[in-house]
């Protein structure tokens, strides 16, 4: 039950904010499993993050809360992104991993309190200059890449960028960004079936699903609840306590 309740936790947080969840859980597992290979815990959160985000995104899309031009744009080239991810993060022992992934979560936590609020300039179904697809998709490719090397999903990453960068509402961006991670995550996640990392057989997988599935669905319901910079400032305030926790043991161990 520990693992379907902790499923239930990031499915819901994951979807509200638009980040999958997996910036929650990969802290958690390493400290659960301090024995463990990062690439079996990144591809565990991966795992748990193509679920709640498939879920949530059902849900996005039925409200009209994605903007699906702009989605399937990026989708383009963070799956590649996502691909490239997987292979380097074979290269990567653990403690290095660790470090790697603390300081991603602290300096961008930073960038998150200090930056000011931006105009929303996109709305569901609006035409978009060229260079906001542009934008869009370099932007994708990168997030594709560290995301599924970290093991967080993407949007924990992408929900501010297409915020402050490209003029998105929150609200829509943690929609957007939904649909585009669970798409990446997915890639990701067969691609730790067909190397070994994962294996159908694992009940953890199956407890976090669960879990995953019931919370996208209670996130994606309170979603419009919670006012936009609010959610943006409690992802930050969240980023950079698990950072520091994080980088804390790392040098000390």
């Amino acid at each position: 039950m520990l693992f379907v309740g902790l499923g239930f936790l990031i499915g819901t947080i994951g979807t509200l904010i638009g980040a999958g969840g997996g910036f929650m859980l990969v802290p958690i597992l390493l400290f659960l499993y301090p024995a463990a290979d990062n690439t079996w815990i990144a591809a565990v959160s991966l795992w748990a993050v193509a679920v709640n985000a498939t879920s949530g995104s059902v849900t996005y899309l039925l409200k009209k809360r994605v903007h699906t031009k702009a989605a399937l744009v990026f989708i383009l080239t963070s799956v590649p992104g996502s691909m490239v991810g997987v292979w380097v993060e074979q290269m990567v022992d653990r403690h290095s991993f660790e470090l790697i992934f603390a300081a991603v979560l602290i300096l961008y936590s930073l960038f998150l309190l200090t930056k000011g609020e931006k105009t929303a300039t996109v709305e569901t179904g609006s035409k978009l200059p060229p260079r906001t697809y542009a934008g869009g998709a370099a932007i994708s490719f990168f997030i594709g890449a560290l995301a599924s090397f970290l093991g967080i999903g993407g949007g924990v990453i992408h929900v501010p960028l297409l915020t402050h960068l490209l003029g998105f509402p929150v609200h829509l961006a943690t929609g957007t960004s939904h649909v585009i991670l669970a798409v990446t995550a997915i890639v990701a996640t067969t691609m730790n079936f067909f190397n070994g990392t994962l294996h159908w057989q694992d009940p953890l997988l199956w407890q976090l699903a669960l879990g995953a599935l019931i919370g996208a669905q209670v996130g994606a319901a309170l979603s419009p609840k919670v006012p936009g910079q609010i959610i943006l400032k409690i992802l930050a305030i969240a980023l950079f306590l698990v950072g520091v926790r994080l980088l804390g043991a790392s040098l000390l161990f």
